[in-house]
């Protein structure tokens, strides 16, 4: 009898002011590298940086990471604490939602790589439409507005 190991992927956690995702499958070192790499560089969004790991596994690397939509609130500089107007941080939380999606389908062209995303207890596949995430976060929201958002926190943290 011949016993196969299976390696599934790291879990993710269910948090709706947070969007996990996840490689379905295991991606070859030197793309999980470049991926890692990628989304390192990215610019500071608004509630903060993207974070993404690469556990190791038997036949190349997971691929984990998570992206955090909603500020509600922060320390500036000054030492006070200041409230986001809730319309804001929901426009920008939407504009990073979105740009986060842009960037994981990115990947998934160019590297042949499947996600599971993840918002809360809402799940879906990356290729593919991730309709109900976006209207869970955006529902008919447009983003004219990001540019003037952005420019009122200007002394959050980044």
């Amino acid at each position: 009898m011949m016993l196969v190991a299976c390696d599934s992927p790291p879990g993710m956690r269910s948090d709706p002011e947070v969007l996990w995702f996840r490689s379905r499958d295991t991606v070859s070192a030197a793309a999980a590298q470049q991926m890692v790499k990628e989304g390192s560089a990215r610019e500071n969004a608004w509630a903060g940086h993207l974070s993404i790991l690469s556990p190791p596994a038997i036949r190349g690397r997971h691929l984990l990471g998570h992206q955090r939509l909603f500020l509600r609130e922060y320390e500036s500089a000054s030492g006070r604490f200041r409230t986001v107007d809730a319309d804001d941080d929901r426009t920008m939380a939407c504009s990073t939602l979105r740009r986060t999606v842009e960037l994981l389908s990115d990947w998934s062209r160019r590297f042949d790589t499947a996600w599971d995303l993840q918002l809360g207890a809402l799940r879906e596949r990356l290729p593919g439409p991730a309709g109900a995430i976006d209207r869970e976060a955006c529902g008919d929201l447009g983003l004219p507005e990001v540019a003037a958002i952005d420019h009122r926190y200007r002394d959050r943290p980044r």
